[in-house]
């Protein structure tokens, strides 16, 4: 989990990174982009502040998309260039070569280009680490991390602020949960209803009230033993 100077470092990163285009770099060759893929290796791409990761299906001709939200399996598409996969959401990745690639989502207004990365998305490490879920919020910014036995690490006010909270109860329904902390100072609340990031408006399928000694913080997350626990 992370300490509040990472958490700090994380932050002001991502405010940068927001604001710089994603580096298209050389461009490659078409062919390039299907033999990436082809190889059948996971890789993480990043554009802004937003991280995703394509996991190709070897023996078929589908790439699981895993984005902060949650996966998206496409079907490979005939293309003149590249490597296209699209879903009937609408949903288009199009790889460019191996170190570039644009991304279509529904709800977005524009195509937005993604390079090659060599870090992951903080969304897919915590379900590889086996977090039970996390959330995040903005203004303040804050982020919530809980672990499988329902331990309750939250960073509030841009990192300010630092909690780990025991164990308490938990109660799912719905497709919601309601983690209370053993002590009962703090509250998160899961609810399956679809939540935008108001930062980079990318979409989850969560909306997360938490709450901390009198304090309410609103944000988005996930519960990755929903999704069998993968990014």
């Amino acid at each position: 989990m992370l300490g509040v100077a990472a958490f700090l470092f994380v932050w002001v990163l991502l405010a940068a990174l927001g604001l710089t285009a994603c580096d298209a770099g050389e461009p490659a060759k078409p062919s390039d982009a299907v033999m990436a893929l082809a190889s059948g290796e996971a890789r993480d791409w990043r554009c802004g502040d937003v991280q995703l990761r394509t996991e190709p299906q070897s023996t078929t001709d589908r790439l699981v998309l895993h984005l902060p939200g949650g996966r998206r399996s496409l079907t490979q598409d005939v293309a003149a260039s590249g490597a296209r996969y699209s879903d009937p959401t609408g949903t288009v990745f199009w790889s460019k070569g191996p170190h570039r690639a644009m991304l279509r989502l529904p709800e977005r207004d524009r195509e937005m280009e993604y390079v090659a990365s060599e870090t992951t998305s903080p969304w897919i490490a915590a379900a590889e680490s086996g977090l039970r879920a996390r959330a995040a919020g903005n203004e303040p910014g804050w982020l919530l991390e809980v672990s499988p036995d329902g331990e309750m690490h939250a960073l509030l006010d841009y990192g300010e602020r630092e909690h780990i909270f025991e164990a308490g109860s938990s109660e799912g329904g719905a497709g919601g949960l309601r983690i209370v902390s053993g002590d009962g100072r703090a509250t998160a609340d899961f609810v399956a209803e679809a939540c935008t990031d108001s930062m980079n408006g990318q979409r989850f399928p969560m909306r997360v009230t938490l709450r901390v000694s009198g304090n309410t913080y609103r944000g988005c997350g996930r519960i990755y033993e929903r999704d069998g626990g993968r990014g």
